[in-house]
């Protein structure tokens, strides 16, 4: 062997050494990984799988990819990144809660009938027990609770009309005339025909030195019950008034008293009725004039509170309540067209009527 093939040899020989094992591995079979199925998305590289993208399935038996639609170019890694990101934020099902039932009032009248029957019912027992007890007042209290509910129901007014007649005999035997009144008036104001409480009332006025039989007496207790707030009771007392058919002269005035209570309650309908009735029992009455004046400025009739009001100026003309609504509605027309002649000469005439 010549010198230069050692030398080859030698250097051959020296790079086989130096040569690391893995370099001598790098051609060895790959190792193959399986990757059980899962849901959870995966980031995958469209480039190394030929134009195929991942895309998460809702069933785990099916395939993890879907070859797309555009073969010729693969899709880019944005897009990939973007569809795996929707696809992680998407938000989770929510499970729907049923709502509650509601269940709306009935309108059917056999329904409401039928309820405001049981409701009575139950009152009644249960005033019945508390009338047992002697608690009389709390009795009253349940009964009138429920009535204000249903106050169509006959057999809770009748009830309540006992229960303020035995109220009534006990004031009167405590000597306590005033409120022995008071519940002999509860009494009528459920039940008008009721005797009983008539002879109560009557006793207990008799013993407030007030005369029953007088209608004068009795237009008086009207007015008094009225300016307390007492509608109910004046309204008994106003209607006794006209049952004195010799006492012609009162009737008039308890006919208003009647129409203040209606308009108080907003029952135009009967104030007007009212009003009418006592104008017609008596034309010339200065405060039924002024109150049905003052009516009727209420319901912007205004020509006929006009004339009402001036009427009762000229029959009583110190009556200051119709002398200053006159001038007041001739004040807002003037304001309204202060150009029209006719309305400042009725501003000059509502001054001029009355002192």
């Amino acid at each position: 062997m010549t010198k230069a093939p050692k030398i080859l040899l030698s250097l051959s020989c020296l790079l086989a050494a130096s040569t690391p094992l893995c370099l001598a591995l790098e051609h060895s079979p790959a190792k193959q990984i399986y990757v059980p199925a899962s849901q959870i998305p995966r980031r995958y590289d469209s480039e190394m799988f030929n134009g195929t993208e991942a895309v998460p399935s809702t069933n785990s038996t099916s395939s993890l990819y879907k070859v797309p639609t555009h073969y010729g170019k693969p899709p880019s890694k944005a897009t990939s990144s973007a569809s795996a990101l929707s696809a992680i934020h998407k938000p989770l099902p929510v499970k729907k809660v049923s709502k509650p039932t509601v269940y709306k009032k009935s309108t059917d009248p056999f329904v409401q009938q039928t309820g405001s029957q049981f409701q009575s019912e139950l009152a009644i027992k249960h005033a019945d027990a508390l009338i047992a007890q002697g608690k009389l007042k709390d009795a009253q209290a349940v009964l009138m609770k429920v009535q204000r509910t249903f106050p169509q129901e006959a057999k809770l007014k009748d009830k309540i009309a006992q229960v303020s007649v035995l109220r009534s005999h006990h004031f009167l035997k405590t000597g306590d005339h005033l409120q022995a009144a008071s519940q002999s008036r509860m009494a009528l104001a459920f039940d008008t025909d009721n005797d009983k409480a008539k002879d109560t009332l009557d006793k207990a006025l008799k013993g407030m030195n007030v005369d029953p039989s007088s209608s004068t007496a009795r237009l008086k207790q009207g007015h008094t019950l009225f300016s307390q707030g007492k509608t109910l009771e004046a309204a008994i007392e106003y209607r006794a008034a006209l049952h004195n058919p010799l006492q012609l002269d009162s009737h008039s005035e308890a006919l208003v008293g009647l129409g203040n209570i209606a308009a108080h309650h907003k029952d135009f309908t009967n104030a007007k009725a009212n009003y009418e009735a006592a104008l017609h029992q008596n034309p010339n009455s200065s405060n039924a004039l002024r109150q049905y004046g003052l009516f009727q400025y209420k319901q912007n009739e205004l020509i006929n509170a006009n004339r009402n009001l001036s009427k009762a100026l000229i029959v009583n003309p110190s009556d200051a309540a119709a002398k200053e609504k006159l001038i007041e509605l001739w004040q807002q027309q003037v304001a309204t067209r202060p150009s029209d002649a006719l309305t400042h000469l009725g501003m000059a005439r509502a001054y001029q009527l009355g002192r």
